[in-house]
């Protein structure tokens, strides 16, 4: 129905020598169209349009005591156009012409045998 769509999408990663430090970026969009049951379920709506994203991220990794801990964390922000969601009151999926997402996320992660990873996420 929605024809060919192409998207992009670009990640550049930098190692900092002999630091363990690694700076990471990322940016791209993406296209996802409405599934059958979105469409033509009971709770579907035929009038539904292609949802759309541009993302937006950076980051970073380090290791410390000879790659047995590391951390890093990433920034990001999501620009949708045209977000499939499904309307509470209504019980019918629809369109939202626009939102955003945007946060941090992190982690540390410890390696304390060579057969054992521990790793949190925030």
């Amino acid at each position: 129905i929605y024809g060919t769509q192409e998207t992009w999408k670009v990640a550049p990663l930098v190692r900092v020598a002999e630091t363990g430090t690694r700076l990471r970026g990322a940016a791209g969009d993406g296209f996802k169209a409405p599934s059958l049951a979105q469409l033509y379920s009971s709770f579907g709506n035929i009038n539904l349009q292609p949802e759309r994203v541009r993302s937006y991220e950076v980051g970073f990794d380090q290791e410390l005591i000879d790659k047995t801990l590391l951390f890093g964390a990433t920034l990001y922000r999501n620009e949708f156009s045209q977000l499939i969601t499904f309307n509470p009151s209504t019980f019918i999926s629809e369109n939202i012409a626009s939102a955003t997402t945007r946060g941090w996320e992190g982690y540390v992660e410890l390696r304390p045998l060579e057969t054992l990873t521990v790793r949190t996420n925030y």
